[in-house]
């Protein structure tokens, strides 16, 4: 079922970049650093607030950018992301994950300069394991949320963006809290721009 699922997203997504005009296309490489939301992981301090552990993973993946005008676009990402959670025991989860953004470039000048991207990201769980065993069995098949972002295109073929996502649906599939909060360094690579040069 999860193959048929993950198919489906990437005949969207190549439907989607195909059909457009204005639109380019590249990879994307990057970091993330995500935590998970639970009762027990949520450690309040006295002041008030709280910390939550954090472990570093990875994203890989392909980007399609449509452009309505000189300010505004949509940006719609597939990445393969491996995540990891700094809970006891240390769990890993990897997912492919669908996250169309709407892109709005401030200075009014599409592609060159900082910009801002807000949008909403459906991702299919792979796989999960901890220190000691395979969770894939107590995961949910898919997690849905919502990103947000800045971020700033310095060439024709290269941006850097940073990029907060925080899941609506919990991960784990029992009664227990249990929400993604993320935050994702992105290098888009513009390969449309290399094959013109």
């Amino acid at each position: 079922m999860k193959k048929t699922y993950l198919l489906i997203i990437l005949l969207g997504f190549i439907v989607n970049i195909s059909e457009a005009q204005e639109y380019s296309y590249g990879l994307q490489v990057g970091t993330n650093f995500s935590s998970l939301l639970t009762d027990r992981d949520v450690i309040f301090n006295e002041n008030g607030s709280f910390t939550i552990p954090e472990y570093a993973g990875f994203n890989v993946g392909v980007f399609g950018e449509y452009q309505f005008n000189e300010q505004f676009g949509l940006v719609t990402n597939l990445l393969y992301s491996n995540r990891g959670f700094d809970t006891s025991p240390n769990i890993t989860v990897s997912s492919l994950s669908l996250n169309p953004n709407l892109k709005f470039d401030v200075n009014k000048s599409y592609g060159k300069g900082f910009y801002l991207k807000a949008g909403l990201i459906y991702s299919f769980i792979l796989d999960g394991k901890s220190d000691t065993q395979d969770l894939s069995d107590t995961l949910k098949n898919s997690v849905f949320g919502a990103t947000l972002g800045a971020g700033i295109d310095f060439s024709d073929i290269f941006a850097l963006e940073l990029l907060f996502d925080y899941a609506f649906t919990d991960l784990f599939d029992t009664n227990e809290k249990s929400k993604i909060f993320g935050a994702n360094l992105l290098l888009s690579i513009h390969i449309q721009s290399l094959i013109e040069k």
